[in-house]
């Protein structure tokens, strides 16, 4: 019959071996996010999926290659920012571009702001806190839109 004292020395090598296995997932986890960050673009995808609520409101959905894109009657680009957030998802539809969302991150990395151009040539602005939740937005109809568009390339 063995003593508990006998026992202590096999509970630090336990712990050790447990701990070199969380270390080995972490690692592999890291390095299969980073593998699949989508940075720069254009990307092209089948579909985006709107979710309010969510730290980002659109959601690309199934990427396709440019050519499968050219071929579909609609589709999605996506460009990322160098963090591999989603910094902009244009719809297009019969070739022609259906709306447009730019998105902006703060420096601390929440979504801080959003600009839809819809396909009247509306503009929506969308305001998040630093916590990346919705707080504000402001339309600024299709005329008003042209007349700034204008003032900014002259």
């Amino acid at each position: 019959m063995s003593s508990n004292a006998e026992r202590v020395p096999a509970v630090p090598i336990v712990l050790a071996a447990a701990g070199v296995v969380l270390l080995i997932v972490a690692f592999v986890t890291a390095m299969r996010s980073t593998a699949d960050e989508l940075i720069g673009g254009p990307y092209y995808f089948a579909t985006a999926e709107i979710v309010s609520g969510a730290p980002v409101p659109i959601m690309p959905m199934e990427q396709i290659s440019e050519a499968a894109a050219k071929e579909r009657t609609t589709y999605g680009i996506a460009m990322y920012d160098k963090r591999g957030r989603l910094a902009s998802y244009e719809m297009v539809k019969d070739g022609k571009r259906v709306w447009l969302s730019r998105l902006s991150y703060s420096s601390a990395g929440p979504l801080e702001s959003e600009v839809y151009e819809g396909p009247s040539g509306a503009i929506v602005l969308w305001k998040y806190d630093r916590m990346g939740r919705f707080i504000d937005s402001t339309m600024i109809k299709a005329s008003e839109a042209a007349s700034i568009r204008a003032a900014q390339t002259q």
